[in-house]
């Protein structure tokens, strides 16, 4: 029924109907700060209609748990679906928490960047912690109109990125083997290089051209771009050796 709800509702900006469709592609693609803030307002407010709801929702779960000997519904749940006691997990998480301070105390992220998380990830990576993949969500984004990734210009996006870029390569093309080096390349590498390249086509004067152009030389000559991963990366490749030509 909250879903049906949730689902039922027809976004508005500027009182003209629009179908969510149309509001994530502005919030993905839309240049206009102004027009994305109306966007994603119109978004979020489809949470308003299943506010009451939800809040409803979460003291029946937690009052059903309560009949079953249990504080609250994550607690049933974590039990009843996953055999795992609460105080359990906790100390699993306490001791995941002290391996990691180890594990990043001597990983600093990069200065003067944006989205500086990506490099200092890779660098996390880079020791070969035990990991297990999963698909369990760690986190959500939420679509944000006025956050910095989306008002930063296109210019400090790509230069950010090719920092990072630089940063990564040179950490994983030294000590890691062949096959390292090769998921690293086709994972990371490569479609951050790609990301970079679309940032820079946004670019709308000589001057900001001027300046990738620079940057994505130094990249070059570097040798960041010397092994492409498929066809799309080696189509790149060649609009990066027509750029900066």
């Amino acid at each position: 029924e909250i879903a049906q709800k949730y689902n039922s509702y027809i976004p508005k900006i500027d009182g003209k109907e629009t179908t969510k469709a149309q509001i994530n592609k502005i919030l993905e693609t839309e240049k206009n700060q102004e027009l994305r803030k109306k966007a994603y307002l119109a978004n979020i407010q489809g949470g308003d209609l299943i506010a009451e709801d939800l809040k409803e929702l979460v003291i029946k779960r937690n009052n059903y748990a309560k009949t079953k000997g249990y504080s609250n519904f994550f607690e049933y749940k974590l039990k009843d679906s996953y055999d795992v006691e609460l105080k359990d997990l906790e100390i699993l998480l306490e001791d995941v928490y002290l391996k990691s301070q180890d594990l990043i105390k001597d990983i600093l992220f990069i200065k003067g960047i944006i989205i500086e998380d990506f490099p200092w990830w890779v660098a996390v990576l880079h020791k070969k912690p035990k990991t297990v993949i999963t698909k369990l969500p760690l986190y959500f984004y939420i679509p944000n109109a006025t956050s910095i990734l989306n008002s930063s210009k296109s210019l400090f996006m790509a230069k950010s990125i090719a920092t990072g870029l630089q940063a990564s390569y040179d950490l994983y093309s030294q000590n890691t083997s062949k096959m390292e080096f090769a998921h690293f390349n086709y994972h990371f590498l490569w479609p951050f290089i790609i990301t970079m390249m679309r940032k820079i086509r946004d670019l709308d004067n000589e001057a900001d051209v001027t300046v990738a152009k620079e940057f994505v030389s130094d990249l070059y000559n570097h040798g960041v771009f010397n092994k492409p991963c498929g066809l799309r990366a080696r189509k790149y490749k060649r609009r990066i050796l027509e750029f900066i030509k």
